[in-house]
């Protein structure tokens, strides 16, 4: 028996090893395979070229507000581009303004052009007061929440985006110590960074909270160490690893930007060397309505399982009339069946969890803003904002059951 508790550990430490290198660069939203631009590209097809202009007609171009709100309270950015791991080596590159400049090329949608302009925007923002977000640095934002004596961090995605957006922060709003953590769901890039904002020892020798979901720990072991080594491999063809950066390999990631990795070697040592895990929650909610006080910040919870996440949770901020939506409201339709084999979404769920958020924030929420993509403000608008993604997610399912019933199949 003793033999196999070991065999069993040390099976689970393999796995995590394996997984570890991926989950780290996945969460910066990295290019890991290879050298960047090893895998030949070719010239679209005539065909191709045909459709994607008639579709660029469709787009009302004229609209801009986005651009208006991905630029909203901007503060600072890393200077030359270049992200930083807590060694102070630098790792990636995020440079990329001037090629994202130019006109939609003929290889690419002019949507997704559009999606990748956007999310290029990258740096410290103010969200409102007492709140910014570092975007830009990696597929998912970092959220900061000022409390009375230091700062709460929510979704810490990756090492570099961490080391360089709290370097950052601490520039240009001042130097205080971590006193919380948040995940709000148990995908790793919402997690993956976490000890780029804070040591293992230094959270448990000040006991700072660490808030997550009810049952974030059960999904990522299902996700990295059960399941991790094929989910691995299959990353690769749905974000698109080893392609080059450019209008004919990868413009983005769709919910994030794709990073140029400046030291392929040095991230994955990083990810080896600290691990696929995360500091360990302290705390997981386990129903709507829970509230705490961190550092004299009120929060108040709202589950979000089975959505975007298996565990997946909202929070409001009534001092701060703000409300975080995690994942659940992003500035494009998000999938619903990850190619890479995660669970399936859930979009009646999804639907559900939107359509209660309204009921309970929507009058009295001022700024909204996501684990993704930029924020919103304004109530009527945001209230507009959350019930057309609403809306676009019970679409697909009642659309999907129709249809089922009526006797179709997938292709």
């Amino acid at each position: 028996m003793r033999f196999r508790v070991r065999h069993a550990c040390l099976i689970v430490a393999i796995c995590l090893i394996k997984t570890s290198t991926l989950a780290q660069e996945t969460a910066s939203g990295g290019v890991t395979d290879g050298e960047q631009g090893a895998l030949a590209s070719k010239p679209p097809s005539a065909f191709t070229t045909q459709a994607l202009q008639a579709f660029a007609k469709t787009l009302p171009i004229s609209d801009r507000e986005d651009f208006d709100l991905v630029q909203r309270g901007f503060l600072a950015t890393a200077p030359d581009g270049k992200l930083l791991n807590p060694d102070g080596q630098p790792v990636a590159d995020v440079d990329s303004d001037a090629f994202f400049k130019q006109s939609a090329p003929p290889t690419v949608n002019p949507s997704l052009w559009r999606n990748a302009q956007l999310l290029e925007k990258h740096g410290l923002f103010v969200v409102a007061n007492r709140i910014y977000q570092i975007r830009g640095f990696a597929i998912s934002n970092i959220s900061v929440i000022v409390g009375n004596t230091g700062y709460i961090v929510v979704d810490p995605g990756s090492e570099a985006e961490a080391f360089t957006g709290l370097k950052l922060l601490y520039e240009h709003v001042g130097k205080k110590p971590i006193v919380g953590v948040i995940y709000t769901h148990s995908h790793s890039d919402h997690y993956g960074g976490v000890r780029g904002v804070i040591s293992d020892e230094d959270a448990a020798a000040r006991k700072v909270p660490v808030i997550a979901p009810q049952g974030i720990i059960k999904e990522i072991l299902s996700e990295t160490v059960i399941a991790g080594p094929a989910m691995s491999r299959r990353a690769a063809y749905q974000f698109g690893f080893g392609l080059p950066v450019a209008a004919t390999g990868n413009v983005n990631i769709g919910i994030g930007p794709q990073i140029k990795l400046i030291d392929i070697a040095s991230a994955r040592g990083a990810a080896l060397t600290r691990g696929r895990l995360p500091i360990a929650p302290t705390h997981e909610i386990a129903q709507t309505g829970e509230t705490l006080t961190i550092d004299g910040v009120r929060f108040e919870f709202q589950m979000a399982q089975n959505t975007e996440a298996p565990a997946e949770m909202f929070f409001y901020l009534p001092d701060f009339k703000a409300l975080c939506l995690a994942e659940d409201a992003n500035g494009t339709l998000h999938n619903a069946l990850p190619a890479r084999g995660a669970l399936v979404r859930d979009t009646k769920s999804w639907a559900n969890a939107l359509g209660e958020a309204i009921s309970r924030y929507g009058d009295r929420t001022d700024v909204l803003f996501t684990s993704h993509f930029w924020p919103h403000w304004g109530q009527a608008r945001i209230v507009d904002y959350l019930a057309n993604q609403r809306d676009a997610y019970e679409y697909l399912h009642d659309q999907s059951v129709r249809l089922m019933n009526d006797g179709l199949t997938g292709p």
